[in-house]
C-alpha cells in the first residue's frame, strides 16, 4: 500500500492546500515507524496502522503540533544516524520538509491532516 498526506478546507475536499506522497509501506516501515518506536514517538510509530482504518489517520490541534514535534526528532535521528546502509536518500530530507510544511498549513487554517 502506499501512503499519502493530504490537507483541506472542509468545503473544497477536492482541491486540497497540500497533497504529498510519502510512499510505500515498506518505506513508511523503515524511515518512519521502526524510528518512531525506536524513539517512542506514538504518532509516528503508528502511521500504518491508524491510515489502513476506513477513514485514513486524522489529525488535528494539539495532535498536529506534537506530529510536527515528532517529525523534527524523526529528521533529527536521521541526520545524525551513520550507517550508511540504511541512511535515506537526500529526497526523503526534502519530503520532511514538504510534511512539515503541511502540518504548519493544517495548524495555521486550524484544518484536519489526512494520512492515508
Amino acid at each position: 500500500m502506499a501512503y499519502s498526506m493530504l490537507v483541506a478546507f472542509n468545503d473544497q475536499p477536492n482541491n486540497p492546500i497540500f497533497d504529498k506522497f510519502l510512499g510505500s509501506a515498506i518505506k513508511i516501515d523503515t524511515y518512519w515507524e521502526s524510528i518512531g518506536i525506536k524513539l517512542s514517538l506514538p504518532i509516528i510509530s503508528s502511521l500504518t496502522e491508524k491510515a489502513d482504518s476506513e477513514y485514513g489517520f486524522v489529525l488535528e490541534g494539539a495532535e498536529l503540533h506534537a506530529f510536527k514535534e515528532e517529525v523534527i526528532q524523526l529528521e533529527k535521528f536521521w541526520r545524525n544516524t551513520t550507517n550508511s546502509e540504511v541512511a535515506p536518500s537526500d529526497e526523503f530530507f526534502d519530503d520532511l520538509v514538504d510534511v512539515k510544511s503541511g502540518i504548519e498549513k493544517a495548524i495555521k487554517h486550524k484544518l484536519k491532516l489526512i494520512i492515508g
